[in-house]
């Protein structure tokens, strides 16, 4: 396995270019101002590529089965996320599905556990 913060790093530095000819297309319709800037790039290289870098550290001690299982709560941290942050509403579908996901997630890892280590 390569080193995770090389690899995220290497994929962050080559979506640069991309990420600065893309928008040269939409030029017309293009407002930038530097909180924005700030904001995406804080969003997108810092936070990601924290996560990245703790995800691919933490994967060579998870079972196959527990680590893709873990990925499938996703939508769940991002719905935490627009509540907390954007402050979306929590209905009564978004809690149940959330609540359904996380415990079969729980299973698999409950599951797991029961097998011994790794």
């Amino acid at each position: 396995m390569t080193d995770a913060a090389a690899s995220t790093g290497g994929n962050f530095i080559l979506a640069i270019p991309i990420a600065l000819i893309i928008p040269l297309f939409f030029h017309s319709h293009l407002h930038i101002d530097i909180y924005g800037l700030v904001l995406g790039v804080l969003s997108g290289a810092i936070t990601s590529g924290g996560a990245y870098l703790l995800w691919y550290s933490l994967l060579p001690l998870l079972r196959s089965t527990t680590a893709s299982t873990i990925q499938l709560s996703v939508p769940c941290l991002a719905t935490l996320g627009g509540i907390i942050f954007l402050g979306e509403t929590l209905t009564i579908r978004i809690l149940l599905a959330s609540v359904i996901i996380l415990t079969g997630i729980g299973l698999v890892i409950f599951s797991d556990m029961r097998k011994g280590p790794k």
